[in-house]
């Protein structure tokens, strides 16, 4: 026992992290938790003990940290990680710092899981286990019974009412004061512009249409939260010299952790060490975006853990987590093999391995393969052709912050103070995001077909976003501010109190996505035009026809049926691996394997103990 105790104390951090963690979490935050694969209970009691203690869902011990100093002419950001539908506790916990501190939050961003379930026929766009369904706090703000304190934005993550949040697919009001950034969207806010995408990535959904449809089998259930190339691609065709002040994601950028403390992430989450190990923590997507937006801040929920990290730019405009557009070149995790304890790795805040020595220090910077007798594993920063230059940085970096969710002694909440201009509390159109738009309308898809983008980016023109700028003041009501984002929220279903049935709901549209695409003249491809029948007459239910035995068979790779569109309208050869991510449709993520009928192929990754998949289960 005492020659094993570094494996019983980290057996002991896997067990306890999986044992209390509460009921809404989810293996890398894909799939649910069933309770009753949790032994003992621990879970429901953890629930009932801060019941017991009078702790109010939402609060924790810590102070809400400020990332940047306050100043007269600032907007104050208040971000949340997960949300998981708990909106009331989030604006009572703001309240009460705002009584503390004397200063009032502009602005609440929340980085996915927001659950904006209107009623409960939301239930069946809704990717959790019936047992422990909850409608949450959003309804009350739905049905006008409250309305949201502070002005609220947020993206889509894996648990979700998605069925509401695909008929806004392009961004729109949930609810007086909440708004929803679409699949992909950009806004501004005075003067601050606020970019996100929804979703996560999954390779096998990364490529294919917009094909899911109400009512939900168990696969379309969850590939409608999968986030698309499409959505990627536009956002990559805006001008990073306009940058974008704050990014929403739910996922985070893959090898992000390789630029904060790496140690201490795995001493708070120590089932990650495989997918540190591998470079498999995180989205591919998201990293083609940072290194292509390179926004001021970064910030995202899912793995349920604050983390810090800071990513430095070369004056080349190479930046310091490598960008590929080809995920097979992602720049791969250092591992080396040595004497050491991996349990003592050091690592600095760009995610530099502190070595003790000069000599090791140069060694490290020679890429040294290290001793192959070691029995050991320790972690190394990616290597850079500049890593040992210390001075070699610029003026631009991305600060990236990911968020717990709103839960007791959690650090789910945190105040960001960002110089502005303009009135804080009208909400704006991008016209550059609105150009985009227009100009990449056509490679978006309906159905379940492999969809390829354009090998090149093509960045709208000054003249188009003009265009676009002429177009909102012409139709504006409001010459003083004619990019302002209509307040033109309207209930499309019953609220709760007024629903009458359980029974899933019909797609019928968003009278908000049908004005928009009026506005920019675009036709309906990923949406359908609003019918307010269901809204008259109390909405008419679809039957629920999951079928078990359904096979979902991926389009094959160059086969007809694959959709290849330019902005001319004439087909394109298909992007080379290094222009667009590369797909393995035989991919398996165990994220994945219990609940999506998406294959029989089989992973090349090493098999995880049962400790670590139930440990993972519960992250």
């Amino acid at each position: 026992i005492l020659c094993d105790f570094p494996r019983v104390v980290l057996v002991a951090e896997v067990v306890g992290d999986a044992l209390f963690t509460p009921r809404m979490d989810s293996r890398l935050g894909e799939e649910d938790v069933d309770i009753e694969e949790v032994e003992g209970g621990a879970v429901e009691d953890e629930v009932e003990e801060d019941k017991d203690e009078g702790i109010v869902i939402g609060d924790f011990v810590d102070e809400i940290e400020e990332l940047t100093t306050r100043s007269d002419d600032s907007l104050c950001v208040a971000v949340q990680g997960c949300c998981h539908g708990e909106l009331d506790a989030i604006y009572d916990r703001l309240k009460r710092n705002e009584e503390s501190s004397g200063q009032k939050v502009d602005l609440l961003l929340c980085c996915g899981d927001f659950q904006s379930l209107r009623n409960t026929a939301d239930y069946h766009s809704f990717a959790v286990p019936p047992k422990y369904r909850s409608l949450g706090s959003f309804h009350k703000y739905y049905s006008g019974e409250k309305e949201a304190p502070i002005l609220t934005i947020f993206v889509g993550g894996n648990h979700e009412a998605s069925q509401s949040l695909h008929e806004l697919y392009y961004g729109g009001w949930v609810a007086p004061n909440i708004y929803y950034l679409g699949a992909a969207g950009v806004v501004n806010l005075a003067g601050v512009r606020i970019g996100g995408v929804s979703g996560i990535y999954k390779s096998h959904d990364y490529t294919q249409g917009r094909f899911e449809r109400p009512p939900y089998d168990r696969s379309s259930l969850r590939s409608v939260y999968h986030v698309r190339n499409t959505d990627v691609y536009r956002l990559k065709c805006l001008d990073p010299e306009n940058r974008i002040d704050i990014f929403l994601s739910h996922d985070w950028p893959q090898g992000i952790e390789q630029h904060g403390d790496t140690n201490q992430l795995l001493l708070e989450k120590p089932f990650f060490r495989e997918e540190v190990q591998r470079n498999d923590l995180g989205s591919p997507a998201n990293r083609e975006l940072l290194d292509s937006l390179k926004p001021t801040w970064w910030f995202s929920g899912h793995l349920h853990v604050k983390f810090k990290a800071q990513v430095n730019y070369s004056s080349s405009g190479t930046d310091a987590i490598r960008g590929s557009s080809n995920v097979a070149n992602l720049m791969p995790s250092q591992v080396n093999q040595t004497s050491a304890d991996p349990d003592k790795i050091e690592v600095d805040n760009d995610g530099e391995v502190v070595e003790p020595s000069a000599a090791r220090e140069a060694a490290a910077c020679e890429n040294s393969k290290g001793d192959d007798s070691a029995v050991t594993t320790q972690f190394q920063s990616m290597p850079s052709s500049k890593a040992c230059n210390k001075h070699d940085l610029t003026d631009m970096m991305t600060q990236f912050l990911a968020l717990d969710k709103c839960l007791p002694r959690r650090s789910h909440l945190s105040i960001l103070h960002v110089p502005c201009h303009g009135r804080k509390d009208i909400l704006e159109y991008d016209p550059e995001w609105l150009a985009v738009l227009q100009k990449t309308h056509r490679i978006g898809s309906a159905e379940k077909r492999r969809v390829r983008c354009p090998g090149d980016i093509v960045p709208v023109s000054k003249e188009e976003i003009e265009a676009v700028k002429t177009t909102l003041t012409e139709r504006s009501q409001d010459k003083e501010t004619p990019l302002a984002i209509p307040r033109n929220f309207v209930q499309t279903v019953p609220s709760e109190e007024a629903n009458s049935s359980t029974g899933p709901l019909p797609m019928m549209g968003n009278p908000q996505t049908d004005n928009i695409l009026n506005i920019l003249g675009l036709e309906h491809v990923i949406t359908i035009p609003y019918s307010n029948l269901s809204a008259n007459r109390g909405h008419t239910l679809m039957p629920s026809h999951e079928d078990a035995n359904e096979i979902d068979l991926d389009e094959v790779e160059g086969q007809p049926g694959d959709i290849v569109i330019d902005f001319v309208g004439a087909s394109v050869a298909a992007p080379s691996p290094a222009q667009a991510l590369t797909v393995d449709d035989d991919e398996i993520d165990l994220d994945d394997a219990d609940n999506d009928e998406s294959g029989d192929a089989k992973s090349s990754d090493p098999e995880p103990s049962p400790m670590a998949k139930k440990a993972r289960a519960n992250s």
